[in-house]
């Protein structure tokens, strides 16, 4: 009988290729959630989804599906263009 339980070596998709998989908008959502907002002030200075995730309390994995969910949002493709949207709409600043 197969284990229901995931393979903790199995390798996830890249947020990027995440966001198209599940199907990619070009038209913005609506607003970033406080959690979301979190995590774009942390890849403006910088971190690593690794380092977003030990900073917030949150599995890697976690990061990841925020991350998709705030392309989506912002109408972006990767981390820079999701900065710059974010301080553009005034979602963060950037010291």
């Amino acid at each position: 009988m197969p284990s229901s339980k995931a393979n903790p070596t199995s390798t996830a998709l890249a947020p990027e290729a995440a966001a198209r998989v599940v199907g990619y908008t070009a038209e913005p959502g609506p607003g970033l959630s406080e959690r979301e907002v979190e995590v774009v002030r942390l890849l403006a200075r910088g971190h690593s989804n690794r380092a977003v995730a030990g900073a917030l309390f949150l599995a890697g994995a976690t990061v990841k599906t925020h991350l998709v969910r705030i392309y989506r949002k912002l109408g972006t493709e990767n981390r820079a263009a999701t900065v710059s949207e974010a301080v553009r709409r005034g979602l963060i600043d950037v010291d």
